[in-house]
């Protein structure tokens, strides 16, 4: 009785600990903390209802597996603070409100212009047959469906590889235009 008592307190104690690790990356999230000036800019304008647009950061956007993290934090470089906007319309909206008030500069990727050209074939099968290469990064990620052409369009030309050997051999490879 008395281990089991024990048992019971440490999972307690273990699902406390969780629980304020999960309110903690929830707070990070909703404070969109790691965003560039101006794209926080825009997302605090947003929540204070002083911009009328919906805008998800890209980095937010792609959920990737936590091994292949800090892969992707590096494929996806000064993209990961690119704010997807349904509309030309609503990102010129939040550049004048970044103008208007002096906070900075932002990049938008607006979802009526991406186009989704997809993934080249020859460079998926360059990642299934080429030793050391775990995969196009736009095909390890997740998006919701509306996402996928902003996903293609920044992940889709990049290879996630073991190694950086392996990206130095692949870098030399003359064919991978």
């Amino acid at each position: 009785l008395k281990e089991s008592e024990a048992q019971s307190r440490d999972l307690l104690a273990r699902r406390a600990s969780m629980d304020g690790r999960r309110r903690g990356l929830e707070a990070t999230l909703e404070a969109h903390e790691g965003l560039s000036q101006g794209a926080l800019a825009v997302m605090n304008l947003i929540r204070k209802g002083e911009l009328k647009i919906s805008a998800v950061p890209a980095a937010e956007a792609f959920i990737v597996q936590p091994e292949f993290g800090l892969a992707f934090e590096t494929a996806l470089g000064a993209a990961a603070n690119d704010l997807i906007v349904d509309s030309d319309r609503q990102a010129k909206a939040a550049i004048e409100s970044l103008k208007h008030r002096q906070l900075g500069r932002a990049t938008f990727q607006p979802l009526s212009m991406v186009k989704d050209t997809g993934i080249r074939p020859e460079l998926r099968l360059l990642a299934q047959r080429q030793k050391g290469v775990i995969g196009v990064a736009a095909d390890l990620a997740e998006c919701a469906v509306e996402y996928r052409p902003v996903l293609n369009s920044i992940l889709g030309r990049i290879l996630i590889v073991e190694s950086i050997d392996d990206a130095i051999r692949l870098g030399l490879r003359q064919d991978l235009g």
